[in-house]
C-alpha cells in the first residue's frame, strides 16, 4: 500500500534482486515485480507520502516505473510481468482513482526507457513523470492562454531514463524545467539537467531549472503539506522564470547555510484557484455538514442512492441519515451530530466527489 515500507525489505532488494544476475554471471535472475503506492495524498503524514523512485533508480539492476495514466500504468505492467529482472512499480497513490481510456488489446505494452510527448509545445520542456505530469499539463494550458507554449514529456520509467527524448525536445525549445515529487538532493533533477549539459549545452537557451517537494518530512496539517509540494502554480512561475533567465533553484541547500540568488528573487508563487467540485453546494454557517466519507485510495466519487430522512426529521449523532454507492460498496452516511435535518442539498441519483457535502443537520 505504501511505498516507504519497501525499506524494510531493501536489504533483499537492493542487494540481491539487483544484483543476482550478476553475481550468478547471468545463470539466475529475480524475475519480480515490487509494486508500492507512492506519493503525497490527503495528507498521510510522513510515513505514508514519500516519493522513492530517485532510492531505488541508484541502484544498478533495478527498473524503475512511475506511470502518469490509467494506460500506461497497464502497459507498463504487463512489460513489467514478462519481463526477467527486477522492476520496482511506484504507481502515484494520488492516482488511484484517476480515470482514462485503457487499450484492451493483449498487444498493449509500454516499453521501458520510452518517454512520451503528453503535450507539443515550442518555448520550453517541462519533464515530469506521476502526478507531476497532470501538475505540468495544467500549468501547460494555463500558460498557453498567455501565449508561453510549453511542451511536456512523461518519462514513465526512471531507469531506464530516456534521455535521447528529451534532449530533442531541448532542441527544439531550447529551454527546460525539471519537476519532480521526490526531494532534490541527489534526485532526478540534478541528473537530468547535468545530462542536458553534457548532451545538449549549446541548446540551451538559459540555465535548466528544478522544482522539487520542500526538504522536509511530509506534515500531517494539510496547509503545511500543500505549502511543501509543487503545484501548478509553482510550475506557472518556475516556466517565467527561466524564461527570464531566472531559473528556480531547490531550496535544499538550506542546510549548509546558503541561500542560492535565484532561489532569494524568486517572486511569490502566482495563485491558481482549485476547481471546485460540480456537486459540491455552497456551505452554510449554521448547521453541522454531512459529508461524503472518504474510503480507500482508489474510490473518488459515490452515487447517492438513499436518503431515509426527510428534512424537519430528528436525528441522534450516529443515526443512519444515507446511503451512498461507490465502485466497490453500498456505504450507509451517518449523522455527524444530534439535532434536526435542515438541508437535502444533493438529490437521490446524484454522482458526489468524496468529501463533498450532501446535507445539513441544525443543531
Amino acid at each position: 500500500m505504501f511505498a516507504d515500507f519497501a525499506f524494510e525489505t531493501t536489504g533483499q532488494i537492493f542487494l540481491q534482486a539487483a544484483k543476482l544476475r550478476y553475481m550468478s554471471n547471468g545463470e539466475m535472475s529475480a524475475p519480480m515485480v515490487v509494486r508500492a503506492g507512492a506519493g503525497a495524498l490527503r495528507s498521510s503524514g510522513p510515513h505514508h507520502s514519500g516519493m522513492y523512485h530517485p532510492l531505488f533508480a541508484h541502484m544498478p539492476g533495478l527498473i524503475v516505473c512511475v506511470p502518469s495514466n490509467p494506460a500506461d500504468a497497464k502497459g507498463l505492467m504487463k512489460t513489467a510481468l514478462r519481463g526477467g529482472d527486477p522492476v520496482v512499480m511506484l504507481e502515484p497513490k494520488a492516482l488511484f482513482a484517476s480515470k482514462g481510456p485503457v487499450p484492451v488489446g493483449e498487444d498493449h505494452y509500454v516499453p521501458f526507457g520510452s518517454a512520451r510527448i503528453a503535450r507539443s509545445g515550442k518555448d520550453i520542456t517541462i519533464v515530469a513523470a506521476g502526478q507531476m505530469v497532470a501538475r505540468a499539463l495544467e500549468a501547460a494550458d494555463l500558460l498557453a492562454a498567455q501565449g508561453t507554449d510549453v511542451e511536456v514529456v512523461d518519462l514513465r520509467t526512471i531507469m531506464p531514463l530516456d534521455v535521447n527524448t528529451i534532449v530533442e525536445s531541448v532542441k527544439k525549445t531550447h529551454r527546460l524545467l525539471v519537476v519532480d515529487e521526490a526531494w532534490a538532493m541527489c534526485g532526478m533533477g540534478g541528473e537530468i539537467a547535468q545530462t542536458i549539459n553534457e548532451l545538449a549545452y549549446d541548446e540551451l537557451d538559459g540555465p535548466v531549472g528544478r522544482l522539487h517537494t520542500a526538504p522536509v518530512s511530509h506534515p500531517f496539517a494539510p496547509v503545511l503539506e500543500r505549502a511543501m509540494l509543487v503545484d501548478a502554480a509553482r510550475i506557472m512561475d518556475g516556466v517565467r522564470n527561466i524564461i527570464a533567465g531566472k531559473a528556480p533553484v531547490p531550496d535544499h541547500w538550506h542546510t549548509t547555510g546558503i541561500v542560492a540568488e535565484a532561489a532569494a528573487a524568486a517572486p511569490a508563487p502566482t495563485p491558481v484557484a482549485a476547481p471546485a467540485p460540480a456537486a459540491a453546494p455552497v456551505t452554510r454557517s449554521d448547521d453541522e455538514p454531512i459529508n461524503m466519507p472518504f474510503g480507500d485510495l482508489t474510490v473518488s466519487e459515490g452515487t447517492l442512492v438513499k436518503w431515509l430522512k426527510a428534512v424537519g426529521d430528528a436525528v441522534k449523532e450516529g443515526d443512519v441519515v444515507a446511503e451512498i454507492e461507490t465502485d466497490k460498496a453500498v456505504v450507509e452516511i451517518e449523522a455527524p451530530a444530534s439535532g434536526t435535518l435542515s438541508v437535502i442539498d444533493q438529490p437521490v441519483g446524484a454522482v458526489v466527489p468524496m468529501g463533498g457535502r450532501i446535507g445539513g443537520i441544525r443543531k
